[in-house]
């Protein structure tokens, strides 16, 4: 057992016990690119700017009432770091970010391109007082190209990356997917490049720059890959680039929601045998997709009123039973009782300060030496300014209350 920086002891230390990571970043990406190296264990200093993280004021919230101490999706994307407010705009702000800086093993921000630098934070100057730090930058289009600095969002992203141009029926117009998919996986793709450098970084004293564009990381995982250009004439268009019909669709509604399915030629036998139609099973022209197309409206007679007889979790089981997968349209309330999540121990429980116990999702995967955990959940806003100030950096109290009445902290 060995002792953890909060009080407590802690079973095993993280694969990134040992690492300092200077979080800088706001909104989505950055954050939760931070936030995977804090459950792995990294010590994460999230520096806020006076008032704060903007994603304090994103909802959701209890009862719908704006708090910036309540916001579940800050929460969701701050566990595991500790809170200190700094104005990186001011001469005595700049001077403790440095000095963070040169006991930190990397800086991840999103600020738009040249915001560091006027700051007088950029590469160069982060470089000076720490050869031996990578600096990440997530942001929309990366920090070069002729879009670096234009605004984006989550949607626009999205859109301009392919990734909805598939979603929606067909002849219809596409539709958004539901969350913050591309700056999800955006942070993703910075903690990864933030790791791989981190080890180039161990192995030759180096470090780097590492460049994330948010709009690159949805082109990954487009729907429409790089091949669709060569095998529909163009990519997406001569489809309309959106799926085309299907028997049966891969949304069925049942007696008390949807389930989703996805039922290829080999299945269709076993989808036919689950839906009590066995002479559907052994028509040569329904053996394929084509062929059901053409049968559609028969089709879809012939199986709804079975779908709609029986609940979600009726046609799960049914389904299971016969090797079909299918699977229900699940609220959030139904996943958190999944007996799936339940056996596996994904769920955790905190204690939060302000809101009391909450439930957060876990580790995204099991590593067995070096354990996923929750050592804290998301800070307060500048909860930690004492301990890292004054405790770590050296400033003694009555120094902390003159930066406090100049602005440089909170």
């Amino acid at each position: 057992m060995v002792s953890r920086a909060n009080g407590g002891t802690l079973a095993m230390p993280g694969p990134l016990a040992g690492v300092r990571i200077i979080d800088l970043s706001e909104g989505v990406a950055g954050p939760f690119a931070a936030k995977q190296l804090a459950d792995l264990g990294a010590d994460v200093i999230k520096v806020e700017r006076p008032g704060g993280d903007p994603a304090r004021r994103y909802g959701p919230f209890p009862g719908d009432i704006p708090h910036p101490e309540k916001s579940g999706l800050f929460i969701h994307l701050n566990t595991n770091k500790r809170s200190v407010v700094v104005d990186p705009a001011t001469p005595s702000g700049r001077a403790i970010i440095l000095q963070l800086a040169a006991r930190a093993h990397a800086l991840i921000e999103s600020f738009p391109p040249g915001t560091l630098a006027a700051w007088g934070l950029g590469w160069d100057d982060l470089a000076a007082v720490n050869p031996r730090i990578v600096l990440t930058s997530v942001t929309p289009f990366g920090t070069a190209g002729p879009a670096a600095h234009r605004q984006a969002t989550d949607l626009t992203l999205a859109a301009r990356s392919s990734f909805l141009i598939a979603a929606g029926e067909p002849d219809r117009e596409p539709v958004k997917y539901p969350g913050r998919q591309t700056e999800l996986v955006g942070g993703l793709h910075a903690a990864w490049g933030t790791m791989v450098a981190l080890y180039h970084a161990d192995v030759t004293g180096e470090g780097q720059v590492v460049d994330t564009s948010i709009l690159e990381a949805a082109v990954m995982i487009s729907d429409q890959n790089m091949l669709s250009v060569a095998y529909w004439n163009g990519g997406g268009r001569a489809r309309a680039g959106r799926r085309p019909l299907r028997f049966p669709p891969i949304v069925m509604p049942v007696l008390d929601g949807y389930v989703s399915l996805l039922v290829t030629d080999l299945q269709w036998p076993r989808f036919c045998r689950m839906a009590g139609l066995e002479a559907y099973a052994h028509d040569p022209q329904l053996a394929t997709q084509r062929g059901r197309i053409e049968r559609l409206e028969e089709l879809e007679v012939a199986f709804l009123p079975w779908f709609l007889s029986h609940t979600k979790r009726e046609v799960f089981e049914i389904a299971q039973r016969h090797g079909v997968p299918i699977a229900p349209f699940n609220t959030i309330a139904e996943v958190l009782d999944d007996p799936q999540f339940r056996a596996r121990g994904y769920f955790r429980k905190m204690v939060h300060p302000v809101l009391g116990e909450i439930t957060l999702t876990g580790p995204p995967a099991l590593l067995t030496e070096t354990p996923w955990e929750l050592r804290r959940p998301a800070p307060l806003l500048d909860q930690h300014a004492e301990e890292i100030l004054c405790g770590e950096l050296g400033y003694r109290p009555e120094e902390l209350l003159a930066l406090r009445a100049e602005g440089a902290t909170g």
